[in-house]
């Protein structure tokens, strides 16, 4: 029999009865057993629930889903922090990490915080105290990792003794929840009560409710939006980055270009400065074309030769070497067409004799 109550019921889920089919796939795979038929319509437990989201899996007609926060909800705080999951990242191809953290403050939150250094302090901390518990014993083995709440819960609920093995490290979020709060706080300078913490994640089941069995389970996150169930949050994304900041981003990558290419005649030694020279001096010389520069190095892409001849790459010794031979033929062609010539002259006809008397 389930209480009336409205306030044991769960909010990790909410359920749709006109969606609801009876199916009772839900109340089979639930693992505590939270879901409960109250007036023909499905609940769930505050006190059994585990927030896993098997009952989401199982559902075929849509029914049940997962409570989170929307974008509106920026609109009433005075200070909005968003905790990014690098899971975001990947959800927008070709799209630098910055650019997506600069799109999320355009949509409403005052700063932007990724937690991957704290996730790198993380395994820092589980590596460090594996390798002391192996002498000191400080933990029974295995060891569990305290990452998933859900997993948290579980043991907590079924499976009490094995709390000792879970590690008794903080997880990242927190981590990063617990410095961003008393950071903001202190530059904002308001109450920490003030700050509102978003953790934006493919998995809700971080959310820890006001009303829970668990009365020891703590969270330093307020909020969380759904990476997946928010789709305001991909599409404004997807907004930004795609139609406001190609402008700035093309800028952005002419400029690092230009950097690149001083930055490369720059540190080129001597010697090839020299090369460079003597090449450029040579084909000004002779009025090569990048065709004829090719045909004589030998080269098969011409952009290659028009970065020598603009200085944007190096010159290589054997293409220096093979426009001196080529020049050096062209010399001795001119020579010997030089000394022909006079030849001739020297040889006078009879009828050049005839005409210079007449």
């Amino acid at each position: 029999m389930v209480s009336a109550d409205t306030a044991l019921f769960s909010p990790y889920v909410t359920f749709a009865p006109d969606l609801c089919t009876g199916c009772s796939e839900c109340i089979k795979a639930c693992p505590t057993k939270a879901i409960r038929l109250y007036n023909n319509n499905p609940t769930c437990l505050a006190n059994k629930c585990i927030r896993c989201g098997e009952c989401l899996r199982v559902c075929s007609s849509g029914a049940i889903s997962i409570t989170t926060y929307e974008l509106e909800a920026l609109q009433k705080d005075k200070v909005s922090i968003a905790l990014v999951s690098p899971v975001l990242y990947s959800q927008f191809k070709g799209v630098m990490p910055n650019d997506i953290l600069l799109a999320l403050k355009k949509i409403g939150f005052h700063n932007v915080m990724d937690p991957s250094y704290y996730i790198e302090m993380y395994l820092y901390a589980v590596e460090e105290y594996i390798a002391r518990n192996r002498t000191a014993g400080l933990s029974p083995w295995p060891l569990i990792s305290p990452v998933c709440p859900v997993v948290i819960r579980l043991i907590a609920y079924q499976f009490p003794n094995l709390l000792p093995h879970l590690l008794p490290i903080m997880r990242p979020v927190s981590l990063i929840a617990k410095e961003t709060r008393e950071r903001i706080s202190w530059e904002y300078k308001i109450k920490k009560d003030d700050i509102i913490l978003y953790h934006l994640t493919p998995c809700p089941a971080k959310l820890v409710p006001t009303r829970s069995s668990f009365s020891r389970e703590t969270y330093l996150v307020d909020r969380i939006m759904g990476i997946k169930d928010t789709d305001a949050v991909a599409s404004l994304i997807l907004l930004l980055v795609l139609v406001l900041e190609p402008l700035s981003i093309g800028l952005t990558v002419a400029t690092t270009a230009t950097w690149t290419a001083r930055e490369s005649t720059q540190n080129r030694n001597p010697q090839s400065a020299s090369l460079d020279k003597e090449f450029i001096e040579l084909t000004e010389k002779h009025s090569l074309t990048i065709g004829q520069i090719v045909q004589i190095t030998g080269r098969k892409k011409p952009k290659t030769c028009e970065e020598w001849l603009n200085g944007k790459a190096p010159v290589p010794p054997k293409a220096l070497k093979a426009i001196k031979a080529w020049a050096n033929t062209q010399g001795k062609e001119s020579v010997a067409e030089g000394k022909t010539n006079r030849r001739l002259g020297n040889k006078r006809t009879p009828s050049d004799i005839s005409a210079q008397q007449e």
